[in-house]
């Protein structure tokens, strides 16, 4: 990858983080709450609404993810993964917990999000019930480096941990989790003339996660009684946001709730009559343009209402209504559309009708699909758009989404995202992955003739076997770009890593042997990962049009291990702290991460041989805060040395 290329992929991953960071920056400083009068009784139960979102009823049977399939090699048999992941929940007398939610997410606690990470189904997620123990278990779920578990009672604060790595088999034997009472939060909703709002919705939102239009995962919703009167019940502790709507009225977004086990906070909030704003989105030519998303966002309010946003109908109408009085910044975007810079007056005041926003159409790329070798054109396919950065250099993904096409003369077109150079990709089932030849965008001015030529591609086939020459069945074979590395910034990237290469993943059969077939023509790198062995890579590998590369036989090895236990300054064993073991030189890119047990201990397996630090942290180190886990972290660290097929103890002390 050439330096100006990845030059410009870092300044757009800081953009992305800083994005990130400038979004939670923007909240209230924290708010003095003052105590509720009566701390022995949290809410008059004749007046007192419901105090969390019910637990919903869960099926207790297991909910799995579904079967991983191999690719090219026995991908008549679904894998089926051998492993299990149990643990209890008590609360802080050591009692077992029953009725208790758990559920896997990928959502992992305390980690930064990329705003093009992807984000999970809630409603998709493996979720079950402890029992009368208070154990629950998971059976054949897809292994992960680590989920986040999140555990929901009415009775007790939410938690959230994270998971000890799930492999292909085993048991995984989290440490126990303990559910504690939350801090309490209540309240009246008013009007500006004193009157009580009945019926009002509140939402606690967590500050921990991005907010682009979904509802954060560990949001807790309650509403209003007859009387106005609402209340939070057994809130986790960190910062919140609190959100309160009704009918008639502005919504409000109040931020700088800082709470603290189970501390007892009062907190009125008054509502103003709604006002709205309403127009129209048209395009240079008075056009309607139908949904398109506005989005309103308040300047300047003490209690202003979050980002509202509402789609344009059919005319290119939108209203938004539920504003707080004041000044809005408002604009539009629609995927093929851009805002005219210069003729919209953004900033509007509510109760304001009438509002035009002009925008233009975005260039046209139009084209054909085609068999390569034949000329006939390809009827089912995907195209999307790629960056072009010169001759002999990678190309990047213009989206992480392909445009799904079904055309009987193979025709398409794309809506561009602006002035740039950029080439089609397009694939189809049979084919590899192939470009067309690179093309320039003017704004606003269409493109048309553009021809991908599908080709059937190239392959690479080989053998894995473990350090005595034996098959490893069920490995998994992963092709990527030959620069490619898996850390944190690539990760970071995404689907927009910069690559011409096709990224294949197939399992090896009984023998061991693999076939990643479809391959457009470029010079790979094989990833391949299985339990009980180290991850390996094979760089180097040319694939051309119609050949087979023969990888040979690829040695797996074993790695060593590094086991030991984290000890408070005290000297007491940390059940669920986070064990971190990252390689300082001499290694490819290592990060590895388990939980303790419930006695303190912890065991990191099959990790490469050299030098290593190895650090701990203490479980749900304030509620995920980055600058404590870094004081945790520093504290215990410990240099370390892993040889091929030993055992390295090293126990870990926290400081205070």
């Amino acid at each position: 990858m050439k330096p100006a290329l990845v030059l410009i992929l870092v300044l757009a991953a800081i953009g992305a983080l800083f994005f990130t960071l400038s979004r939670k920056s923007d909240k209230p400083q924290p708010v003095e709450l003052p105590p509720i009068s009566s701390p022995e009784t949290p809410t008059d139960p004749k007046t007192a609404t419901n105090l969390t979102q019910p637990v919903k009823a869960v099926d207790r049977t297991v909910q799995n993810t579904k079967p991983v399939t191999p690719g090219a090699v026995g991908q008549a048999n679904p894998i089926h993964f051998d492993n299990k992941v149990t643990g209890l929940i008590k609360n802080d007398k050591n009692e077992p917990i029953s009725g208790a939610e758990v559920t896997l997410t990928k959502f992992q606690t305390g980690e930064l999000m990329f705003l093009n990470d992807p984000r999970p189904d809630p409603l998709s997620e493996p979720r079950v019930l402890s029992d009368s123990d208070g154990r629950y278990t998971f059976l054949g779920i897809e292994p992960r480096t680590t989920y986040g578990i999140i555990v929901t009672h009415p009775n007790y604060a939410q938690a959230r941990e994270n998971s000890m790595p799930i492999g292909e088999s085993g048991t995984v034997e989290q440490a126990p989790i303990i559910l504690t009472s939350g801090g309490t939060l209540s309240g009246y909703v008013s009007d500006e003339a004193g009157n009580r709002i009945t019926d009002a919705t509140l939402h606690l939102d967590g500050e921990n996660y991005l907010q682009i239009g979904d509802a954060p995962p560990d949001r807790l919703t309650t509403t209003t009684n007859k009387e106005g009167w609402y209340a939070f019940a057994n809130v986790p502790s960190g910062p919140r946001t609190v959100g309160v709507s009704a009918p008639g009225y502005g919504k409000i977004q109040v931020g700088g709730f800082v709470f603290n086990k189970q501390e007892m906070y009062a907190r009125d909030f008054t509502l103003k009559i709604s006002e709205m704003i309403s127009g129209r989105v048209i395009g240079s030519n008075n056009e309607p343009v139908p949904d398109a998303n506005v989005i309103a966002v308040a300047v300047s309010h003490a209690q202003q209402s979050g980002p509202m946003q509402v789609k344009t109908n059919a005319k290119g109408e939108f209203l938004m209504e539920n504003l707080v009085p004041g000044d809005y910044n408002v604009i539009a975007n629609c995927a093929g559309w851009r805002m005219v810079q210069g003729r919209n007056n953004t900033r509007i005041k509510s109760n304001t009708a009438n509002v035009v926003i002009e925008m233009m159409k975005e260039a046209s790329v139009c084209g054909v699909v085609i068999d390569g070798g034949t000329g006939a054109p390809v009827t089912n396919f995907a195209v999307r758009l790629r960056f072009w950065y010169g001759e002999g250099n990678p190309t990047a993904a213009h989206s992480a989404e392909l445009m799904q096409v079904t055309n009987d003369k193979g025709e398409f077109c794309i809506q561009s995202s602006g002035p740039s150079d950029y080439v089609v990709e397009a694939s189809a089932p049979g084919f590899a992955p192939s470009l067309s030849p690179n093309f320039t965008v003017q704004l606003g001015q269409p493109v048309n003739g553009i021809v991908v030529k599908l080709g059937r591609g190239g392959s690479i086939t080989g053998r894995v076997v473990d350090p005595d020459g034996k098959p490893v069945a069920r490995a998994r074979v992963m092709t990527q770009d030959n620069t490619w590395t898996d850390d944190e910034f690539t990760r970071a990237i995404g689907p927009q890593f910069p690559t011409n290469a096709t990224t294949v993943e197939v399992r090896t059969d009984d023998a061991g042997r693999f076939v990643c077939s479809g391959l457009n023509p470029e010079i790979y790198q094989l990833v391949i990962t299985a339990d009980g062995f180290t991850p390996f890579n094979r760089t180097g590998l040319r694939v051309t049009e119609g050949g087979v590369m023969q990888a040979g036989d690829l040695k797996m090895l074993r790695g060593g291990s590094v086991r030991g236990t984290l000890f408070d300054a005290s000297g007491k064993p940390v059940s669920g702290g986070t064990i971190r073991l990252r390689a300082i030189d001499g290694i490819q890119y290592v990060n590895m991460a388990t939980k303790t047990g419930g006695d303190g201990k912890f065991v990191l397996s099959n990790a490469p041989a050299g030098r290593y630090q190895l650090s701990g942290m203490r479980a749900n180190r304030a509620a995920g805060n980055p600058f404590e886990e870094l004081i945790d972290s520093n504290g215990s660290q410990m240099n370390v040395i892993v040889a091929e097929g030993d055992v390295t103890t090293q126990d870990l002390r926290l400081q205070d």
